[in-house]
């Protein structure tokens, strides 16, 4: 639960930029992929996110919070939060198809989708900042009403590349802009 602010009537739930001093973190949502594990006992779904992203996010200042896939909390989640990131995962795939049952993706992937596109939506009806990282593009691709190359080397085989180890391995610099 976010940071609340005490008043006469319920704890309401407050933005990081209205704490004081040394509180004042933003608080940035971040959508975990989700993966089975049949290695577990027992063999279960298990939350999975890249310390790098939460690693940056601390490192410039703000607080990473780990978003359940749950539709029904959607308001909830987003209430304290200052931004949003669709993090993206290993599983790459076009979300009408996920989302009616054309694939053969497995029933907490299509949950994930699911759900990413929810909150895509809210974040963006409120306003939120929102970013999206690689599959968390193409879910603010779809749901704003983009089209997805779902194989880039079958639309263009020169465009296969961007899969080789020095696209991947390349880290660059983001410049985000105001607009």
């Amino acid at each position: 639960r976010g940071p609340v602010a005490v008043a006469s009537g319920p704890a309401t739930p407050v933005k990081a930029v209205d704490l004081p001093g040394p509180l004042r973190k933003p608080l940035i949502g971040v959508t975990p992929d989700i993966e089975w594990r049949d290695d577990a006992s027992p063999a279960r779904a298990h939350y999975a996110l890249h310390t790098v992203l939460v690693d940056a996010l601390q490192d410039v200042g703000a607080v990473a919070v780990l978003l359940p896939h749950d539709e029904s909390a959607i308001d909830a989640l987003l209430a304290p939060l200052d931004g949003l990131v669709l993090s993206g995962g290993e599983w790459q795939f076009p979300h009408r198809h996920l989302l009616t049952g054309e694939g053969t993706e497995p029933p907490h992937k299509a949950r994930r989708a699911r759900f990413e596109m929810a909150l895509a939506r809210a974040a963006l009806a409120r306003d939120c900042p929102l970013l999206g990282i690689c599959g968390g593009f193409q879910v603010m691709n779809e749901v704003t009403g983009g089209e997805l190359v779902v194989s880039l080397g079958a639309e263009c085989p020169a465009w296969h590349r961007h899969a080789a180890a020095s696209y991947i391995d390349t880290p660059h610099d983001v410049l985000p802009v105001d607009g």
